[in-house]
C-alpha cells in the first residue's frame, strides 16, 4: 500500500445487530447506520495522518432523508463524531481541513492538529455549514486535487486521504464522469460518501470505483460515524 494514502477502508452500515459493507445503492435495500474504522491507522502506524474533508453545502442538502434529518444533518453529525474520535489519540500525529463547496470554495477550517484547545472551535465551525448555492463537483475536485497535490510535495511519506461528502446532484460544472474523474489525483485515495436516499449514486459509485477511492452511502444518521 502506498504509504502516503489513509486506510479509511472498514466503513460499513449497521441493519440491527449485523454490519454490511455497501457495494452499490439499490431501491430495494434499506441502509442504515455509518460506521467508520481507522484502527490500522490509530493502533499500528506512526506516520503523520492528513485528511482533506470535502463537504457538499448546495441547496440540495437541505433536503429531508427518511430519518427526517437533513443531508447536512448527517454531514454535521458524521463529521463531527469523526473529528471527536482522533481528538481522543493525542499523540497520533492525525491533522485535518475542512473545506465545503457550492458553486464555490468555502474553507471552513485551515489545515490543523485537534487539539484541546481547539476541538470546540472547529465543532462551532462545523455546525455553520449551512446549505445554499449550486453544486460544482468539478471545481470541488479541482480545489481538492491541487490543495492535495501541494500537501504531498510538501509532505512526503504522510498518509493522505480525501473524505468527500455529497449527495451527487450536480448543478453547475461539468457532470461527465470521465472528466470528474481525470481531476482526482493518484498521489492520495477518495472516499465519496452518499448522503439520501435519492442521491446519484451513479455520480457517486463512478467516482469511488476508480484505483485507490471508494464510495460509501448513509441515510440513518443516528449514531453514526
Amino acid at each position: 500500500m502506498d504509504t502516503r494514502h489513509l486506510n479509511i477502508n472498514n466503513i460499513t452500515l449497521q441493519f440491527g445487530d449485523n454490519s454490511h459493507p455497501i457495494k452499490v445503492l439499490d431501491d430495494s435495500e434499506t441502509f442504515g447506520i455509518l460506521k467508520i474504522s481507522t484502527k490500522d491507522i490509530i493502533h499500528s502506524s506512526d506516520l503523520p495522518v492528513h485528511i482533506l474533508y470535502m463537504i457538499d453545502c448546495s441547496g440540495s442538502m437541505s433536503d429531508i432523508c427518511k430519518d427526517r434529518k437533513t443531508k447536512i444533518e448527517h454531514i454535521r453529525f458524521v463529521l463531527k463524531n469523526m473529528i471527536t474520535h482522533f481528538h481522543s489519540y493525542p499523540n497520533k500525529n492525525i491533522s485535518i481541513k475542512i473545506c465545503a463547496f457550492d458553486h464555490e470554495i468555502h474553507d471552513i477550517i485551515e489545515h490543523t492538529k485537534i487539539t484541546d484547545e481547539n476541538l470546540n472551535t472547529i465543532i462551532d465551525a462545523v455546525d455553520k455549514i449551512n446549505p445554499r448555492g449550486l453544486t460544482n463537483f468539478e471545481l470541488a475536485l479541482k480545489t481538492s486535487s491541487v490543495y492535495l497535490a501541494d500537501y504531498v510535495n510538501t509532505h512526503p511519506g504522510d498518509q493522505v486521504s480525501q473524505i468527500f461528502m455529497s449527495d451527487g446532484d450536480i448543478t453547475e460544472g461539468s457532470g461527465h464522469m470521465e472528466t470528474l474523474a481525470s481531476l482526482m489525483n493518484a498521489s492520495h485515495n477518495n472516499i465519496f460518501v452518499g448522503y439520501g436516499q435519492d442521491h446519484n449514486s451513479h455520480i457517486m459509485f463512478g467516482l469511488g470505483s476508480h484505483p485507490g477511492n471508494d464510495y460509501k452511502f448513509i441515510d440513518v444518521v443516528e449514531r453514526a460515524g
